[in-house]
């Protein structure tokens, strides 16, 4: 559930003025020639989709696994910030 408002508002404001270091990416991203073929595999592969206006932007950064294949991590804390707390759960012991 996305936040009222008034408080949305304030975290778009808070996103135009965005500092790149406060989300993680990846180093390699840094070079143009391996972001654009990044995004046009994905591209390829449907994977993404583009919008005429940044709303938030997210680190990004891709891990080995123990296959040896790779997996895309997203930072997406900013993005988790337009969304409501999720309310708080109690969960059953063992004994329940």
């Amino acid at each position: 559930m996305m936040l009222p408002a008034d408080e949305l508002a304030a975290v778009y404001e808070d996103t135009t003025n965005f500092d790149s270091t406060q989300c993680f990416h990846d180093p390699a991203f840094d070079d143009m020639s391996v972001w654009c073929d990044f995004v046009v595999e994905l591209c390829r592969s449907k994977k993404i989709s583009f919008r005429p206006k940044i709303l938030v932007q997210i680190g990004r950064f891709i891990v080995t696994k123990k296959s040896g294949k790779f997996r895309l991590t997203l930072d997406a804390r900013r993005t988790n910030s337009l969304s409501r707390s999720s309310p708080r759960t109690a969960l059953g012991g063992m004994e329940a």
